[in-house]
């Protein structure tokens, strides 16, 4: 329920200050464990937000937190080689500062993340991440947009990118 009232709430606040938007694509993840081998991996993902314009200086909000799904994949321990069974989720809450040149519209992005991850206990990490973000906006209301994703420590990560196609309303 909570989620339908999210929803509708997000298409029907069109104001004059931002434009509701819904972004959908693939994130790259390469992480590091002392204790596990991860693979890289590819992820669907989807999210909402709000983009303003003004004089060219952008800035959007966005969440993740209508796709964020439980990601099932089976890991190997580096100790003794046996398999088990990682399940994770990722919450991001994202905020960007840009600025628009004709088509193209870079940005620095902050997210504010939160990984929880099951192996045989539940672990929750938080962290700050960041990194860069290009848009082109192809049409009026249509813009496909890469980003890159520095290092973290706190979640394991060595590197992660981020291809999506975004409609504005």
């Amino acid at each position: 329920m909570r989620i339908i009232l999210i929803i509708l709430l997000f298409f029907f606040s069109k104001n004059s200050f931002a434009n509701p938007y819904l972004s959908v694509g693939a994130v790259y993840q390469k992480q590091n464990d002392k204790s596990f081998y991860l693979k890289e991996k590819i992820l669907p993902t989807a999210s909402i937000g709000y983009f303003t314009n003004i004089k060219n200086l952008t800035a959007t909000i966005q969440t993740n937190r209508i796709s964020n799904f439980v990601n099932k994949e089976f890991i190997k321990n580096k100790i003794d080689g046996k398999a088990y069974e990682l399940k994770s989720r990722l919450t991001a809450d994202t905020m960007s500062f840009g600025y628009k040149f004709g088509k193209f519209n870079p940005a620095f992005f902050i997210s504010n993340v939160k990984l929880e991850k099951t192996i045989t206990k539940r672990k929750i990490n938080h962290a700050i991440i960041f990194g860069l973000n290009l848009n082109y906006f192809y049409a009026k209301n249509i813009a496909v947009a890469t980003a890159i994703v520095a290092p973290n420590d706190e979640l394991g990560l060595t590197i992660a990118g981020l291809l999506s196609l975004n409609y504005f309303f």
